[in-house]
């Protein structure tokens, strides 16, 4: 049974590290009867004195020589370790992410309004934790999967009509959330890399029924609004550029002379 540093160590490393000590031994064994070899073949008449100084130096270049080559395969194996342990890393990291976004997306798909709205803020978070690693790619996972909720809990169908007993005040909120997130109420986003992400991909929100919802302050630039229904919502200073709101119904909204709108494509 191994102990002490060996172990943890694989029956493959275990043998290279055997092999490497075994060529250690025989190259300072060659090091130190090579010069002698060398010199009876090259140099037999030497005297005695002179023969031993000149061994000595042999033995000290050949010395120098394993010296140096035990010092870069060293430095080439510890290269391999932090590259190797670099990999397993990433694979760790991309792993968890992995999970945090079936984990969010489960939340989202709940029936229960407290696990959908912990969903968004988790899936929010794995996003900017993402980007702070470099990886931005969880930007478009967050804008797609806010965007097909509120498309999905919201619809603007034949104008949007009233509904029998007014709206359902658990989708209005779940929904007001989502649109919070996704106009990165808070500020946690990065400007840049929403945009970048929103240039490839505009964000989907057409057809669906916003009215009295407050966009107060949102920034919901790249948005392709075509067909829905914003009356009566609060749009004091949200930032709409670059943003779709062709056949858009705006009755009544608030705050529209604040809005930030370059770009952008009216009704």
């Amino acid at each position: 049974m191994l102990t002490g540093p060996f172990r943890d160590a694989s029956a493959v490393d275990l043998v290279i590290l055997l092999i490497g000590v075994a060529l250690l031994v025989v190259a300072v064994r060659w090091a130190g009867r090579a010069p002698k070899t060398k010199l009876d073949r090259q140099a037999p008449d030497l005297a005695p004195r002179d023969r031993l100084s000149v061994e000595n130096e042999l033995r000290k270049t050949n010395l120098e020589i394993i010296g140096a080559v035990v010092l870069i395969i060293g430095v080439a194996f510890t290269f391999l370790e932090w590259r190797a342990t670099k990999d397993q890393l990433t694979v760790n990291q991309e792993t968890q992410s992995s999970d945090r976004l079936v984990k969010t997306i489960g939340q989202i798909s709940s029936s229960e309004q407290a696990e959908q709205v912990g969903g968004m803020y988790g899936l929010r978070n794995l996003a900017v934790d993402a980007a702070a690693k470099g990886d931005d790619s969880y930007y478009r996972v967050l804008d797609q999967t806010l965007s097909a909720y509120i498309r999905q809990h919201v619809p603007c169908l034949a104008s949007c009509p009233p509904k029998p007993g007014g709206a359902d005040p658990r989708a209005t909120y779940t929904v007001q959330v989502a649109l919070s997130l996704l106009g990165d109420k808070e500020g946690r986003l990065d400007r840049d890399k929403m945009n970048q992400a929103r240039q490839k991909e505009m964000v989907d929100l057409r057809g669906v029924d916003l009215r009295e919802m407050n966009l107060r302050g949102l920034y919901l630039g790249y948005v392709n609004f075509q067909g829905s229904n914003l009356s009566s919502s609060d749009l004091t200073d949200a930032n709409v550029s670059n943003s779709d709101l062709r056949r858009v119904v705006l009755n009544n909204v608030i705050g529209r002379e604040s809005v930030i709108a370059d770009g952008t494509r009216w009704p």
